[in-house]
């Protein structure tokens, strides 16, 4: 299986529709920093056109915003074609396996509890994606030679 793993920032909000079958589909255009620069020393950005589906889909559509920072896994397609002046042109689309949000969750999304403007930023990207519960303070160290299992 041909895979692509990605980081970059979206060029526009998403745009979350339904397919026919009612399943949710989530596409955004994703601005990749290639390492090269143009004859003029700017960086080159390429662009990757993200489809995401179903579950994946609405996370996106709910947490993403133009500017949101993300690392995606998914599968590459290429696609070319002739545009109306006659240029020659092609993309890649990524369909998603994973997304990883590396952007604090957008104001519009966060509960209406009180007024959080000025406070301390949430919890990090990926805890709140996921759920998961901060790890556990790690089990304190012998220091005493006795203690040591050797």
């Amino acid at each position: 299986m041909l895979k692509i793993i990605a980081t970059g920032n979206l060029g526009a909000d998403p745009e979350l529709r339904y397919a026919p079958s009612g399943k949710a589909v989530c596409n955004f255009s994703l601005g990749v920093h290639s390492g090269r620069r143009d004859p003029d020393g700017n960086p080159v950005t390429e662009w990757l056109r993200c489809t995401a589906w179903e579950a994946k889909a609405d996370l996106c559509a709910e947490h993403l915003r133009k500017g949101s920072k993300v690392l995606i896994e998914g599968r590459p397609s290429a696609h070319s074609w002739t545009d109306r002046a006659g240029d020659a042109r092609a993309s890649i689309e990524v369909t998603l396996l994973s997304v990883e949000f590396l952007s604090p969750r957008p104001d519009s999304t966060r509960s209406h509890e009180g007024d959080r403007r000025g406070s301390a930023p949430g919890p990090d990207s990926r805890e709140w994606r996921r759920g998961d519960a901060p790890a556990a303070p790690a089990a304190p160290v012998a220091t005493e030679l006795d203690d040591l299992p050797f």
